[in-house]
């Protein structure tokens, strides 16, 4: 049949883009139509658009034009015409896989047409050699795709995957099925899922004070979609910062499944004191029965802060700011109780703190 026709090509590219899975669009070279008679070439020639779904070429287009650019020649024009919508159907009728441009040949030729529908034959080849040297470059990022499955390392392997899809330039991803391209995309999420950085850590309490040892509330950790993950199996948490007042920190760590690392804080505030009297203070009555005593008291904090006092008195028994307690002469023999208003100063990982304190002198 090739000795029929003489054919001049010119390679035509096409780059429209065609989304994931949709049906490919491949465009043969012109053929000019020889004379088998004379051997030159008539003043026309065509190209063959082909249409592949699902490997299997579903729709032809055949297009002729003169050679100087406008349409066929009128003497040609007719018999063009009914040989290329004969072949077109023929063509679509034979459900001719892609994968194999040969099979074209078996396509019966219209009869007194041999050099329009054979050249019309050899365009079609040609488009779907064009396809097939796109779906071979497609190869490698379904091959990369299909391995993601079986792979031992999955994200590396959805890393790679995508990378060389993203790679395939002009209408190559239509080559990749949308069954292909989903076990991509699910392995993404799947990875998207298990990735804590992608989650939320929230800390299980409200309020923490200090206590002097290393403080670490529980933690609940979810998935960008909302699933609760399990500590020790699917995390680990590790804590800083976490025993003086300020901000503490929580890192959790993705493990078995999971992968990928997320943080949350909490802030330890400073505890309050406990201020109390050292001991109960003596004041000798034989004293008292002459002059009013004086007794420097100590009042103490566990937090070590300055302590000041309010004034206060409680019959014959008064305390003065700088802590000096004054018991009048002529009180009585007895315990006598005096409530002092003490404050202790902030310090370290301690608050200010205001008590009430009961002081006990005794007058004996």
């Amino acid at each position: 049949m090739l000795a029929a026709a003489v054919l001049i090509l010119a390679i035509i590219p096409i780059t429209a883009f065609a989304a994931v899975g949709q049906p490919q669009v491949v465009r043969s070279s012109w053929t000019d139509i020889i004379n088998v008679d004379d051997g030159y070439p008539y003043n026309w020639r065509l190209f063959s658009e082909v249409t592949v779904t699902d490997g299997i070429v579903t729709d032809v287009l055949v297009t002729g034009k003169a050679n100087s650019g406008g349409d066929v020649p009128a003497g040609h024009k007719p018999y063009y015409t009914l040989q290329k919508v004969e072949m077109e159907e023929r063509i679509i009728e034979a459900r001719i896989p892609a994968s194999n441009p040969d099979a074209v040949d078996a396509v019966d030729t219209v009869s007194g047409a041999t050099q329009t529908t054979t050249s019309i034959k050899v365009s079609v080849k040609e488009a779907l050699v064009k396809w097939n040297e796109n779906a071979e470059k497609a190869k490698g990022a379904i091959d990369a795709i299909n391995a993601i499955p079986s792979s031992s390392d999955k994200i590396v392997a959805a890393a790679n995957a995508r990378a060389a899809f993203d790679a395939l330039k002009d209408d190559l991803q239509s080559y990749v099925s949308v069954e292909v391209y989903k076990i991509l995309t699910d392995a993404e999420a799947e990875i998207l899922e298990t990735d804590l950085s992608n989650g939320a850590v929230s800390i299980v309490g409200s309020s923490f004070v200090y206590t002097g040892k290393a403080l670490a509330p529980g933690v609940v950790v979810k998935t960008k979609g909302g699933k609760t993950l399990t500590k020790d199996t699917d995390y680990t948490v590790t804590y800083t910062n976490n025993k003086n007042v300020g901000n503490a920190g929580v890192t959790v760590t993705g493990k078995g499944s999971c992968r990928g690392s997320n943080t949350a804080t909490f802030t330890i505030k400073p505890a309050s004191q406990t201020i109390k009297a050292a001991k109960t203070y003596k004041v000798k009555f034989s004293k008292v029965k002459k002059a009013r005593q004086t007794v420097a008291v100590k009042f103490t904090a566990s937090g070590s802060g300055k302590i000041t006092y309010a004034k206060a008195k409680s019959g014959k028994v008064s305390i003065a700011k700088n802590g000096k307690v004054t018991v009048a002469k002529g009180a009585k023999k007895g315990t006598y109780t005096l409530k002092v208003k003490v404050t202790a100063a902030a310090k370290g990982n301690y608050a200010k703190t205001t008590s009430t304190v009961a002081l006990k002198v005794k007058v004996a």
